[in-house]
């Protein structure tokens, strides 16, 4: 008797015999690999728990694409936002996407049930379990795959078909410690606004974020370079595109509503309220990684002056620089070389700087001296996993945007709250009400602080 599932590419129903491995769309003619669990060679049933989810298989296909492309960092990231669990499991997982291989779960993790399962000794959830199950089965027919296209090919929007099937595979017990929960009450999302698509208020990749005096918001895209306008509402006023053939590492915008873009060796400058570039672009003979406004109207600049370290530029409004801090980070000889991810200025114009490999805090005085640092990989709570950017509140209190959400330090670098963001955290930026925006990748939120 012939399943039902729903083409991925037209939406249309697929009709397979049981004991078939592919079939072919009947609309727009797409060459679709069934999933492994509707393959009765196989052997295999995922259990109820684990019904496939089409967000959750696209998610998979980002996370392959990511891996093999060498993003390894950005895969771990989407891995852990989409199935959960650990730092470790979701490196072992990508790292064995990458290499187009399976990834390798004990079998006692999934056939005992008198002992202890694997899953709570390592702190995954039992739903994660699951999860890592199916991913199992999706990851061990990537190689497969790739001769059809990718992952997209999947024909996964599975419907009763695959919820249907009786598990075969007892589900672990709960996880004796759990992890810890985001702190409530720090701050209220009272604003979201933006979804998936290319059209206006829609985001694709959007990793930056800029306020200028009036409130207006900016986002930008990191492939496209498209640059989006709202008010301080959330509404839509704009959009325009910078230079389309290199990624947007960072934006930055200045009271009067200047927009700065940085590209490849370039800083670009737009009128916030219409798109229209201002002359001059500031040029540079390096990679620029980051920039921000300072308060008093400077531009702070990260540009890459070689593969080990980079360097601070400050720039005049006009374009003049003014200031070079070569080397700012200082080296410590047991851990690798810590390479500048992002840059802020606080108000008493101390400069704070997101160090990546160390995964720490390191503040500068405004001459560029070293002062102190803070923070370290790991897992527990305040700890860094994937730390993305840097903001800090009108009472100094510092934010990095996190795998995990929000984490909130306290001027001197105590850990002290975690702001749960649904989906990837990336760019923050705070208006002059105090009130923190965070783009997620789809959409943007406002939150207000209670404390």
């Amino acid at each position: 008797m012939a399943e039902t599932l729903t083409c991925p590419s037209c939406g249309a129903p697929l009709s397979y015999q049981p004991g078939k491995v592919t079939v072919t769309c009947d609309y727009c003619h797409n060459e679709i690999i069934l999933p492994e669990a509707l393959r009765p060679q196989s052997g295999f049933a995922p259990p109820a728990s684990a019904s496939l989810e089409l967000g959750q298989l696209t998610a998979l296909r980002e996370i392959a694409q990511l891996a093999r492309s060498g993003n390894k960092l950005e895969a771990i990231k989407r891995f852990r936002a989409t199935f959960g669990g650990g730092l470790k499991e979701a490196k072992d997982a990508v790292e064995a996407i990458a290499a187009g291989q399976p990834i390798e779960m004990t079998a006692t993790t999934f056939a005992t049930s008198t002992a202890e399962p694997a899953a709570a000794q390592s702190g995954l959830s039992a739903g994660c379990v699951a999860w890592l199950v199916v991913l199992i089965v999706v990851v061990s027919v990537v190689p497969v795959l790739a001769a059809f296209g990718g992952l997209a090919i999947f024909g996964i929007g599975v419907s009763s078909a695959v919820s249907e099937i009786n598990p075969v595979i007892p589900s672990p017990s709960p996880t004796a410690t759990p992890a810890p929960t985001p702190t409530p009450g720090f701050a209220t999302a009272v604003l979201t606004f933006g979804s998936r698509g290319t059209g206006p208020a829609h985001f694709e990749d959007a990793r930056s974020i800029a306020v200028d005096g009036k409130g207006n918001i900016y986002v930008g895209e990191y492939g496209s370079g498209r640059i989006q306008a709202f008010n301080s509402q959330g509404e839509f006023i704009t959009q325009w595109t910078g230079d389309e053939e290199y990624p947007l590492r960072d934006l930055a915008a200045d009271r009067q509503g200047v927009v700065y873009v940085a590209q490849k060796g370039k800083i670009w400058r737009f009128d916030g309220a219409t798109g229209q570039p201002l002359s001059p672009a500031f040029e540079t003979d390096y990679w620029l990684d980051a920039l921000a406004v300072t308060p008093s109207g400077e531009l702070l600049v990260v540009q890459e002056s070689n593969p080990a370290f980079k360097t601070l530029v400050r720039f005049t409004s006009a374009g003049q620089a003014t200031q070079t801090i070569d080397q700012p980070l200082p080296v410590e000889k047991s851990r690798p070389a810590s390479s500048i991810e992002k840059v802020t200025v606080d108000g008493r114009g101390q400069i704070l700087v997101l160090g990546r490999n160390k995964d720490a805090v390191y503040r500068l005085s405004a001459a560029g001296e070293f002062l102190d640092r803070f923070g370290s990989d790991g897992d527990a709570p305040g700890s860094l996993t994937a730390p993305a950017d840097i903001a800090v509140d009108g009472r100094g209190r510092i934010y990095i945007s996190d795998f995990g959400g929000v984490l909130v330090f306290s001027p001197e670098g105590s850990y002290l709250a975690t702001i749960d963001v649904d989906g990837p955290a990336d760019g923050l930026v705070f208006n002059d009400r105090d009130e923190l925006f965070v783009v997620a990748r789809e959409k943007v939120v406002k939150y207000t602080l209670n404390k």
